[in-house]
């Protein structure tokens, strides 16, 4: 059975060759730019750089379901509707300060 975008709850998910997207978002290149001209902007990358680490479809399902990554240094990744751009919250866990000089 077809997961259901959690955006426009309209679509469904489809995995990409670089990302998990809903089948409303359509990505076209002019340029150097890329715009979309689908109806919804719902689209995930696999490589997480900042995270630390490259999802797969199963960590894509569990964040659509609203379940929380965590990385082996302790950060969470978490779904974010709201964030237009990534669709994802990265929240980092404390780390040891530097030392001075």
């Amino acid at each position: 059975m077809a997961t259901v975008c959690p955006l426009c709850k309209k679509g469904t998910l489809k995995k990409g060759d670089k990302m998990v997207y809903c089948d409303g978002y359509k990505p076209k290149k002019e340029g150097k730019d890329w715009f979309n001209t689908g109806e919804c902007e719902f689209h995930i990358p696999y490589n997480q750089k900042a995270f630390g680490r490259t999802l797969n479809a199963n960590d894509i399902k569990k964040l659509v379901e609203g379940e929380t990554l965590k990385n082996a240094k302790g950060d969470t990744l978490e779904l974010d509707l709201e964030n237009t751009e990534f669709f994802t919250r990265i929240t980092f866990a404390p780390r040891p300060e530097d030392k001075d000089l």
